[in-house]
């Protein structure tokens, strides 16, 4: 990892642990730099207010600290404005007779010591599929339109301007992962929990459940080459706050059934790489994964993005080299990870995917 990336870890394992950032551990800090990576990365407001709230402010050049304050009170506020129009349609959902929960974002962000710091882009929500008609309504209601779905079988996605809402019956998506479990009626709902948001009781997924929708988010963003931060940062959260209170053996069976068991446990060996997270006693127990795909995706997480305007011959054969790279990365860990033939007994049901990887 480059000196940056360390030190925006480094901040970040002390807001989680400690809530205090000591100046004398960033005495060297090139703060434009990092500021400028953590928004890339999504986590300039979680970052920025805690360095705004501790004696490391008045070491900051204030053109600096005026430039990324702006851009972080400007996120705040577009969070604000978000996650008011998502309640708005949780708010319809609930003067209805039809049971859904929350899972994703929306809740990870109840995670976080400044819940406002955490960017919700979009909203899940688990129903039956026999209700999809009347949800439908409701969303089309309130200025949504249904985006096509060509492959997906699983769910649907309603969009509105910058608004993204997935409405689906089950963790798993059709098009990535095929499962004939896990689904809505048949054991999410039972196993729900409630939360409140915004002064409402809502229905969630258990802790269990929304590991597992982590997992396999997180697995899917390494297949498009988009491993997002935040939701590493979301799965130290939840396990640091829950691990007591999580069924490690329900979530092992769950990961197996999905196809991501070897995934789970690079995963969270990642996690405590890098945020010395706790490894629960259960996990830590299984099969280690090989070393070289734990640095794979750990390179993947923190890899920086080449800057495209640089119109030149050797950024582009530089993003060229980098582009090829990464597919190399994906191949690897799709085909030992995630391809499910180590996942005992559970079926392949990736065959479409690998092809298309040319696995």
């Amino acid at each position: 990892m480059c000196k940056i990336n360390d030190q925006v870890i480094s901040i970040l394992n002390d807001i989680i642990y400690t809530h205090n950032l000591d100046p004398s551990k960033y005495k060297e800090v090139e703060w434009r730099e990092l500021f400028e990576s953590a928004e890339k990365k999504g986590l300039l407001p979680i970052i920025f207010r805690e360095v705004s709230n501790s004696k490391i402010l008045s070491t900051i050049d204030k053109t600096i600290i005026n430039e990324f304050k702006n851009k972080s009170v400007i996120i705040e506020k577009e969070n604000k404005k978000n996650l008011k129009k998502y309640m708005l349609v949780v708010n319809e959902l609930k003067k209805t007779n039809i049971k859904f929960m929350l899972t994703g974002s929306l809740i990870s962000r109840e995670l976080y010591l400044r819940p406002e710091t955490r960017s919700v882009e979009n909203v899940d929500i688990l129903i039956s599929e026999n209700d999809l008609n009347n949800v439908d309504n409701i969303l089309q209601s309130l200025g949504y339109v249904k985006f096509p779905q060509e492959v997906n079988k699983k769910d649907v996605i309603f969009v509105n301007k910058n608004m993204s809402i997935r409405v689906r019956w089950t963790l798993i998506n059709d098009s990535f992962i095929e499962v004939k479990k896990l689904l809505f009626k048949e054991g999410l709902l039972k196993e729900s929990r409630e939360m409140e948001f915004e002064n409402m009781n809502i229905l969630v997924t258990s802790l269990e459940d929304t590991l597992i929708n982590l997992c396999l988010d997180m697995s899917e963003q390494v297949y498009h080459d988009e491993l997002d931060f935040r939701e590493i940062l979301d799965l130290v959260l939840l396990v640091e706050k829950y691990e007591s209170k999580i069924d490690w053996k329900s979530f092992l069976d769950k990961s197996k059934r999905c196809g991501i068991y070897r995934f789970v446990i690079a995963i969270f060996t990642i996690g405590n790489k890098i945020f010395n997270m706790t490894i629960p006693s259960l996990i830590n127990k299984q099969e280690k994964v090989e070393d070289k795909y734990i640095e794979l995706l750990i390179d993947e997480l923190t890899s920086e993005v080449v800057d495209s305007n640089e119109n030149n011959y050797f950024s582009h054969k530089l993003q060229n080299n980098i582009l090829n790279r990464t597919i190399n990365k994906i191949k690897e860990v799709f085909k030992n990870l995630i391809s499910n033939k180590s996942d005992s007994g559970s079926y392949n049901y990736r065959d479409e995917l690998l092809k298309e990887l040319g696995l």
